[in-house]
């Protein structure tokens, strides 16, 4: 029952990207770790060369600053299994502090939590529960995913254009019904919440509604076919979104350490929202302004796919994926076409040493709107050394990222971030924080 629930994966220390609920549940699930929770706590050294970006300047450009700062960092991560129910748990919590005032918006507490409980109420029965929350000031820095974005948790922050304090939640709650060995029936959903402190972003409220029937038609492959509602509500802007979608799944365990996902999905989006138009010479000469604002109701389909493969053994756990999918955006671009693409490494050394590598790609088309795409690059990499006393670990991590977005020629959201420093956690083994 645990591969049908929806899994999250968002990390404190790295640059942001498309994600898959959102907070570390899957590499918890999947027992990176092995079994119990895992506190750590750490303090580094940060440099980062694009911090601030919220005001404009006189040119009208919005500005970001290079810095260096202090971070302490604290969390825990893991599962936890009893007879009948189960927990994974991801929280990761940062305070960080840098030395130039200019760039101050970078200062402040970012935490990012996921939580999933799943209870087997008999042989047939089960109930699953899956929590994604978080609060950041610096999205691009706080939040880090390795795998393609999931519409089943759409609220995660993590392609924001403007460094601003984002509070964000999603609680989705699922019960499944096991037929017999072959067939089961699955059906719930989600309240999803999203508020930015920068006015003008366009801020979101929606819920989500789904069913699944999964048939095992050999001991390795599973196929399911379901249908899923969508309403995304957009606060501060004219706007919303009703989308319907029917998919269908396969889930193969290729051998004892692969597994491949391939979903295909077709979409129905009804939107509400309001566009720019010219005003004729007599209202301009009236009002004495040359626009105004025109509502629109707009009916459109789009297709969408998912294609991810994940190996996991003793000591790595790589995963690389693509998708397109109906998303709710990131405050400028609202309901859009998303594309992704990403792969990620973890691999621990001689219960010493761990190494993780991650690369993604996103790309927003808005299907409200008329901008040019969103598209962005990020590249992380990072390693971690257990040492000999007080189980203490020392590690390093760069994250880079590159954004090309044609309507937003006044924001520079390119940049980088070093960070190295000390970590503490009991545990035998060398902490994997990517």
């Amino acid at each position: 029952m645990l591969a049908l629930v929806p899994i999250a994966w968002a990390q404190i220390g790295g640059f942001g990207s498309s994600s898959i609920s959102g907070g570390g549940v899957r590499e918890a699930r999947v027992g990176r770790g092995g079994d119990g929770i895992r506190p750590f706590a750490s303090v580094s050294g940060v440099y980062d060369s694009s911090v601030g970006g919220t005001a404009a300047n006189a040119a009208g450009q919005f500005e970001t600053q290079s810095s260096y700062g202090v971070e302490a960092g604290f969390g825990a991560y893991g599962t936890k299994t009893w007879r009948r129910t189960s927990i994974g748990l991801n929280y990761r919590g940062d305070y960080v502090h840098y030395s130039n005032a200019a760039s101050a918006i970078g200062n402040g507490s970012n935490q990012v939590l996921s939580l999933a409980l799943t209870h087997q109420f008999d042989k047939k029965w089960s109930a699953e529960a899956d929590i994604a929350a978080g609060t950041t000031n610096r999205v691009f820095g706080a939040l880090q995913s390795y795998v393609p974005f999931d519409p089943n948790f759409n609220s995660i922050p993590t392609n924001e254009v403007i460094n601003n304090r984002v509070n964000y939640g999603q609680l989705a709650a699922h019960v499944s019904y096991q037929k017999n060995n072959r067939l089961s029936f699955r059906f719930g959903g989600s309240s999803i919440t999203t508020r930015r402190s920068v006015k003008g972003l366009a801020e979101l409220q929606g819920s989500t509604v789904d069913g699944e029937i999964s048939r095992v038609v050999s001991r390795s492959t599973n196929v399911g076919v379901g249908y899923q509602f969508l309403h995304y509500h957009f606060l501060g802007s004219f706007g919303a979104s009703d989308i319907h979608s029917i998919f269908v799944r396969v889930k193969r365990r290729v051998n004892r350490d692969w597994t491949l996902n391939v979903a295909l999905q077709g979409y129905r989006i009804e939107s509400l929202g309001a566009t720019v138009v010219p005003l004729s010479p007599e209202i301009a000469a009236l009002f004495g302004r040359s626009s105004g604002l025109e509502a629109f109701y707009k009916v459109s389909t789009a297709p969408g796919v998912k294609v991810d493969a994940t190996y996991n053994r003793k000591q790595v756990f790589f995963s690389v994926g693509g998708e397109q999918a109906v998303a709710p955006g990131n405050g400028i671009f609202l309901t859009s076409k998303q594309t992704s693409a990403s792969a990620s490494l973890s691999y621990t050394a001689e219960k010493v040493w761990n190494f993780g590598f991650n690369v993604a790609y996103t790309k927003y088309a808005s299907l409200t709107r008329d901008l040019s795409p969103y598209q962005a690059v990020l590249v992380g990499v990072g390693v971690t050394r257990k040492m000999p006393w007080f189980g203490s670990h020392i590690f390093a991590r760069f994250d880079a990222r590159k954004i090309d977005q044609a309507s937003l020629t006044t924001i520079n959201r390119d940049g980088f971030r070093l960070a190295a420093g000390i970590g503490f956690s009991p545990r035998a083994v060398p902490l994997s924080l990517w």
